[in-house]
């Protein structure tokens, strides 16, 4: 009886053991998972100019990348199809460094990962420094949680209402959703008149497209 009992407890100490591993190795992942969101959300970054080159009018796309890329891959799927509409387009990510006048750009766009609600105060500081007036402006944030947009909000906040701003938040870099976004903004600001406007939030529900997976939604 006594090593059925020892064998009882042994058993459950190792069940024990193998479900506190178990519980350390998520917290560890969770945790490293977190820090790549969150340590990429204001981190300064050198100046890393990318050029999208197509036609006669300007666009650009100052964006902070996020800890998965997924931040940058979306600018680069805008940048695409900006790009597919006779722009040429300049990327970067914000900064001091940056010596870009904003008069010269024809569309500007500014991106950034959302960890917690929060958005980038580096983007932010970068975006309201330069206080544009009389632009085409496109607003993106990237994360989960796509039928919250508050974040966008705040970020439409960060301009005058001299401007036209729209925005989308997506889960991934789908450039069928960019074409959707892009497409919607052009037909809006050609009707919007020179006057701007209040903020436009392109929802992804409306687009017929899984803003995380890329797919097509069938039925719609």
């Amino acid at each position: 009886m006594k090593t059925k009992a020892k064998r009882k407890k042994s058993l459950l100490f190792k069940l024990m053991m193998g479900l506190l591993v178990i519980i350390v190795v998520i917290a560890v992942s969770v945790g490293g998972w977190l820090a790549s969101v969150s340590g990429g959300l204001n981190n300064a970054h050198e100046p890393r100019e990318a050029v999208v080159c197509s036609g006669l009018q300007r666009a650009l796309v100052i964006y902070q990348p996020s800890g998965n890329d997924t931040t940058g891959e979306v600018a680069e799927a805008l940048a695409e199809q900006l790009a597919a509409g006779g722009f040429t387009v300049t990327l970067n990510y914000p900064s001091g460094d940056l010596a870009y006048d904003w008069q010269d750009y024809d569309v500007i766009a500014f991106g950034t990962p959302v960890h917690l609600g929060k958005v980038s105060s580096a983007l932010e500081e970068y975006a309201t420094g330069l206080a544009i007036r009389d632009k085409n402006l496109m607003l993106f944030a990237t994360g989960m949680n796509l039928e919250v947009t508050a974040e966008l909000s705040a970020m439409g906040e960060w301009f005058d209402g001299s401007n036209r701003v729209d925005a989308i938040k997506v889960g991934s870099a789908d450039p069928a959703m960019m074409e959707w976004f892009v497409d919607g903004c052009f037909a809006r600001w050609s009707t919007a008149g020179a006057s701007g406007g209040p903020l436009q939030i392109h929802e992804t529900s409306g687009s017929g497209i899984d803003a995380v997976t890329g797919a097509t939604m069938k039925g719609e």
